[in-house]
């Protein structure tokens, strides 16, 4: 027993702060997928998300906070049946519970490996879920064991509701409603009608009374338990994803396109709310007559407080794509966007603010000097110079009419831009005047470094070099067939670039050679950034940020709080870093410093168990050496993680984030920003969990 406890207790250590390593602050509380949203009363709910995030929020849904999941999968589904007792459904068969009021969660062996669209307890023991595949699983212990049962159909499940214990209904794919009498042992078919119309939504008042809705506008509704479904009237295409009614009169639905309609006549007649967006809403909740809430897509929540009359937008900030931001120092920073967005802050990212230009296309880079003068680029050649901060932006036509990707300039007098097409053009009077510069581009040119006035790099579908200021570019043979998106020099001969696939090339000697980094598990790298000659991130696709602090020789992946597309990556210092992306992204981490490399320690056998060594030397100041081994393992792709908590369980650092192969490994944590003090680090790998204890004296 006290083994057990311990295991739980360091895996809600592991996970309390999964994303710690970077969190958000545009758009709050994230633009990740709000998938469906559950209160108990009209101050405290929950909502799930993407990548195992659930929200709470005990002041109406006002404001949400975080509570560990303890996985990253999709969590599609919640039903709380009281302050305390709740459980969540989502993706790869998901279910977990709490008796805490999300405090904590415990993950429940489920039967089932498909994505769980629905769940509905009646009582603490009894409940069911549906899931992709027609089955029905239900416990009769609180979610200790489940038995699966199937419809008659394979088709997706998106709802389930049971008036009493026998009596219940499921709802999904071409339009289909099953009944079951017997407490879901067996179902039959009640309403089967188009297959191109799926039904999202399903909500009864009583054993007799309900509403479905779904595609092409859809509600259908029974007064006789299910055994009539007669369609009603919305003038609507849309699709309608939730159904919520609060008596026999009242109720509303929500679907794609912001799309809000409420009834007050039991569904004879629906009129359209307005919502004030035009995102995707998913789910609805409604607790009275007048207090609800809608959430969707990307991160969309809001809320009412009368009846539908006026929704309030909760999540905050601008969701415009995000393709470029720059930092020069901690404080100061700025980010540009499409529909000319540029915003600034003064305040390391916690707030932002709009600087008008006048430009209401895309914004594709930006590069500042100094916390006075900088540059936007864009669409439509557009070049913008400020040199006060921001506060006003002059446009500096180039006489071209082209998208240009890049900027970047070598001090306030001498700039380069590069355009979609491989053009460069030069300034040296500070963009008042710019000049076309021939490069050997000929299509899709990517980006544009100068490493001093006469040297510098161009990236796109080949890489060039320049020594004479950009007058003449010379091709260099890269061995890369890929796009490359971005390149960063630390000096005159040491650089990099990243670009489509798992890319990144690397040169030591001014691109005379490049060799290849592997990036393993990446889609699409499109900025690399180093800040200094060994610490560097790069990011791209699907999310994905990674960390070198030796080169590149070793890229690790980091656990994003994400999955949409960030495009920039930059840091003021080796822990105060920003990336940008999709839907108005802004992610900030101020711990990535403490691992500088990972070794694999040859000369000795391969390990036959895990095990967790004490760190040597300790107590340390401030570098301390983390020894660990990985065994043989039966199940192959197996994540290994070797985290940093200070003594009140807080993360510190994520040293290693990856699939190891079977061997004994050795990491260097710096501690040198932190206070001294106790430490813990743990390794969690395959079902195994260690953890030590370490001591920082300075």
């Amino acid at each position: 027993m006290k083994k057990y406890i311990l295991f739980s207790v360091l895996y809600f250590l592991i996970f309390q702060s999964s994303y710690s390593q970077w969190f958000w602050q545009n758009p709050l509380p994230s633009c990740n997928t709000m998938y469906c949203v559950f209160f108990i009363d009209n101050q405290t709910g929950w909502l799930t998300s993407d990548l195992g995030v659930i929200y709470k929020s005990t002041n109406g849904g006002v404001n949400w906070f975080t509570q560990s999941s303890g996985t990253t999968n999709a969590l599609e589904t919640i039903f709380f049946l009281d302050s305390q007792t709740g459980w969540i459904g989502g993706s790869y068969g998901t279910i977990l519970k709490t008796t805490n009021s999300g405090v904590s969660w415990t993950a429940l062996s489920s039967g089932t490996t498909s994505v769980i669209l629905d769940i509905w307890f009646l009582d603490s023991q009894t409940g069911w879920v549906t899931d992709y595949g027609g089955h029905i699983i239900k416990t009769t212990n609180s979610g200790t064991n489940w038995i699966v049962f199937s419809c008659g159909s394979t088709i997706n499940l998106e709802n389930v509701y049971f008036a009493d214990s026998q009596t219940g209904w499921v709802s999904g794919y071409n339009e289909k409603i099953f009944k079951s009498t017997n407490g879901g042992i067996n179902w039959f078919s009640q309403y089967s009608g188009s297959s191109t119309i799926t039904l999202y939504g399903l909500n009864f008042i009583n054993s007799q009374t309900g509403w479905a809705s779904g595609s092409s506008g859809t509600i259908l509704k029974t007064t006789n338990g299910g055994n009539n479904w007669n369609a009603q009237t919305t003038g609507l295409d849309y699709m309608l994803m939730s159904v919520k009614f609060i008596d026999a009169q009242t109720g509303y639905c929500a679907g794609d396109y912001g799309t809000i309609i409420k009834t007050t006549n039991g569904g004879t007649n629906w009129l359209t709310q307005t919502s004030g967006t035009s995102n995707w809403l998913l789910n609805t909740f409604f607790i009275d007559s007048q207090t609800g809430w809608v959430v969707g897509t990307p991160g969309t929540i809001e809320r009412t407080i009368n009846g539908g009359t006026n929704w309030i937008p909760v999540s905050s900030g601008p969701q415009n794509r995000l393709y470029g931001i720059k930092f020069v120092n901690n404080l100061t920073g700025w980010a540009v966007g499409e529909s000319g967005m540029i915003i600034k802050t003064t305040d390391g990212g916690t707030s932002w603010i709009t600087q008008p230009t006048g430009f209401n296309n895309f914004f594709t880079d930006v590069f500042f000097l100094n916390p006075q003068t900088g540059w936007a680029v864009g669409y439509l050649s557009a070049i913008y110079n400020t040199t006060n901060g921001g506060l006003n932006w002059i446009s500096q036509p180039n006489g071209a009419n082209t998208v240009l990707n890049s900027v970047f300039f070598i001090n306030a007098q001498t700039g380069w831009v590069m355009s979609t097409g491989g053009q460069l053009y030069k300034t040296t009077n500070s963009g008042v005047n710019w000049f076309s510069q021939t490069s050997t581009e000929t299509y899709d040119g990517g980006a544009v470094r100068f490493v001093n006035a006469q040297t510098g790099y161009a990236v796109g579908a080949q890489v060039i070099k320049s020594t004479n200021g950009g007058a003449n570019w010379i091709q260099q043979t890269s061995g890369n067939n890929n796009f490359l998106y971005s390149l960063c020099f630390t000096d005159s001969i040491t650089g990099w670039a990243a670009g489509e696939g798992e890319t990144i090339i690397h040169t030591t000697n001014g691109g005379l050679n490049w060799y290849t980094q592997p990036v393993y598990g990446a889609n699409q790298l499109l900025y690399i950034y180093l800040i200094n000659s060994q610490t560097g991130w790069v990011v791209g696709n699907l999310g994905k940020i990674y960390r070198t602090n030796d080169a590149g020789i070793h890229w690790r992946p980091l656990i994003s709080p994400t999955s949409t597309i960030l495009y920039c990556v930059n840091a003021a210092d080796t822990s105060n870093v920003w990336v940008c992306g999709y839907f108005g992204t802004i992610l900030k981490s101020t711990n990535e410093g403490g691992i500088t490399y990972l070794n694999n320690i040859t000369n000795v056998s391969v390990p036959d168990k895990y095990f967790l060594h004490q760190n040597f030397p300790n107590p340390f100041n401030p570098v301390t050496t983390i020894r660990f081994e990985i065994p043989h393992s039966e199940i192959e792709g197996k994540i290994t993680t070797l985290k940093i908590f200070d003594i009140l369980g807080k993360e510190i650092a994520t040293l290693v984030n990856e699939n190891l192969k079977p061997g004994t490994y050795e990491v260097t944590f710096d501690g040198s920003n932190l206070a001294s003090g106790i430490y813990f680090y743990t390794l969690f790998s395959d079902n195994f969990m260690q953890s030590k204890k370490m001591l920082l004296i300075k």
